[in-house]
């Protein structure tokens, strides 16, 4: 069986979104904005969502964290030296010229260069990878790298 990776764009700042799927199980990483989108989008109804995982903590990588946490009761885990930003991330949002705001989700773990996510017999790799962000990781599984905002197409 193969891994199914999905994504959605979200917001007005065209976020990706993604879930990795494999098996029953799931990931979810940069659940930008737009909790019923994203929901119904990637039907995580009938998976197990082990966690979500951020690249970074931007405003428009973390607005649906929150939904997916109190739905499903999955963890959210980014790296700590993010966590300022992310408890700044309305401010931003704000200064980007939005006027609606979001629940701040709770960090439940810290992800650390080299943490590794299980997803059935297959795993998901972390690489600190600070440059956006002081906290910006990346993440790979078989050929795939997610970057969040580190890598931008065209520039």
């Amino acid at each position: 069986m193969e891994i199914d990776i999905l994504y959605t764009s979200v917001s007005k700042w065209k976020e990706n979104s993604y879930i990795i799927k494999y098996q029953n199980e799931a990931w979810l990483i940069d659940p930008g904005d737009e909790f019923e989108k994203l929901d119904k989008n990637f039907n995580t109804a009938d998976l197990n969502l082990n966690g979500i995982i951020n690249t970074h903590g931007h405003f428009d990588h973390v607005g649906a964290v929150s939904g997916f946490k109190k739905k499903y009761g999955a963890p959210f885990f980014i790296h700590a030296k993010d966590k300022q930003i992310l408890r700044q991330a309305n401010l931003y949002k704000k200064l980007a010229g939005s006027s609606e705001y979001f629940d701040i989700p709770a960090i439940d773990f810290f992800i650390e260069d080299n943490s590794i996510f299980e997803i059935g017999d297959k795993s998901i790799s972390t690489h600190y990878t600070p440059g956006h962000t002081n906290g910006s990781v990346s993440f790979e599984i078989e050929k795939c790298l997610f970057t969040g905002d580190l890598l931008f197409k065209d520039i």
